[in-house]
């Protein structure tokens, strides 16, 4: 029943886009060369300070620099400059401008990170006793986690000068070349019932499309990914021996260890996964037969 008060349903329209000048103005905005140097500054400041000191010897002085090194750690994970450009190639794969800035501003960033990069490593070579003494006080109640972390990949960590080489390596030898699979496949178009449909679009469409349409529609796009395997070829080799060749001289005795290591699971209890799911395939077989 409708009252003299009774309000008109408002129609709202829901913003699906994104709105990147809450980051910047534009690619010239001033303020991004600013926030740049604002890091640079903050990681420099913080080697010239503290590398080469003996900043592990006492809990106090420990927990000094964490709190110092958290500051600089937030600058550098809300790396506005690089975030910015990086969803703009995002929006636009065709974008080669803010590629090329994306990549120059995450190689300064990445000169940045090794300025500070002793730290972790210096907090790793904390002798075990001291370690179960630093996890257990109280005073690092916030830190906890993170030094944790860091002992525990203590054992595979490189001298400074490796892992510099490593950081600055891994733009070339990694993220390029995964962003050369990621553009190859989201340039590919879908011819579909007289419709051009972009890739990704089509793949999100096929569970919702009857039958026939459903196996027409994965039909397409796996042809098109046949046309462009070669370069999916070589992007997996390029990866898969990078990682192979920076596993081995960490020390990590399998494939998988790092990334185990990284999930903080343990290598047996994901091999014992592994082995029951193999084990029974025939049922997820048998399952998605019937939407074939």
């Amino acid at each position: 029943m409708k009252t003299k008060n009774a309000k008109k349903a408002v129609k709202t329209t829901i913003k699906t886009g994104w709105d990147l000048g809450l980051l910047y103005k534009g690619s010239k905005d001033p303020n991004i060369e600013k926030d740049l140097l604002e890091i640079e500054k903050a990681c420099s400041n913080f080697e010239k300070k503290y590398k080469g000191q003996d900043f592990t010897a006492t809990p106090e002085k420990l927990l000094k620099v964490l709190k110092d090194f958290e500051l600089v750690k937030e600058k550098m994970d809300a790396s506005k400059p690089w975030w910015y450009f990086t969803l703009k190639t995002m929006l636009d794969s065709e974008d080669s401008a803010s590629q090329a800035l994306s990549t120059k501003f995450q190689q300064r960033l990445t000169q940045s990170t090794n300025k500070i990069r002793f730290f972790t490593l210096d907090i790793a070579k904390i002798n075990k006793e001291k370690q179960v003494e630093f996890l257990k006080s109280s005073k690092f109640q916030d830190h906890n986690y993170f030094l944790f972390r860091i002992f525990k990949r203590a054992e595979f960590n490189l001298p400074e000068g490796e892992e510099q080489i490593l950081n600055l390596l891994s733009q070339t030898s990694y993220d390029m070349w995964d962003e050369v699979g990621q553009k190859s496949v989201s340039k590919q178009m879908v011819s579909f019932k007289g419709k051009s449909i972009p890739i990704a679009k089509a793949t999100s469409m096929i569970p919702d499309l009857p039958k026939g349409d459903r196996r027409l529609m994965r039909s397409k796009i796996n042809d098109i990914l046949k046309s462009i395997s070669n370069v999916a070829e070589a992007e997996i080799n390029a990866i898969y021996n990078y990682k192979k060749v920076v596993d081995e001289r960490r020390g990590y005795k399998k494939p998988y260890s790092s990334t185990v290591l990284g999930y903080e699971n343990d290598e047996e209890s994901v091999e014992l996964l592994i082995s029951l799911v193999t084990k029974y395939f025939s049922i997820s077989q048998r399952f998605y037969k019937q939407y074939q």
